[in-house]
């Protein structure tokens, strides 16, 4: 953190700002999508006797609700915010 201070030059431009946020745009929108694919489907299968909760499913599953928790929350504030 002490990195912006040592020097006189910015470190990051418009150039950067905007590199950054396509590639954080573009990997939000591939995990959402994936998330969106994938979880529905361990949900459909765990109602059949083939599929079982595993310590992996398990995991992806709390990451995934963390994420959408995450983003209604802030969705929420933003809208309160600004209004």
């Amino acid at each position: 953190m002490a990195i912006p201070y040592l020097t006189d030059e910015p470190l990051l431009d418009d150039y950067d700002e905007a590199i950054h946020q396509r590639a954080s745009g573009v990997t939000l929108t591939l995990f959402g999508w994936l998330s969106a694919i994938v979880f529905p489907s361990f949900i459909v299968l765990s109602a059949t006797p083939y599929f079982k909760w595993g310590p992996w499913t398990t995991i992806l599953r709390n990451i995934t609700g963390t994420i959408y928790i995450t983003y209604a929350l802030l969705v929420g504030y933003y809208r309160w915010r600004l209004n």
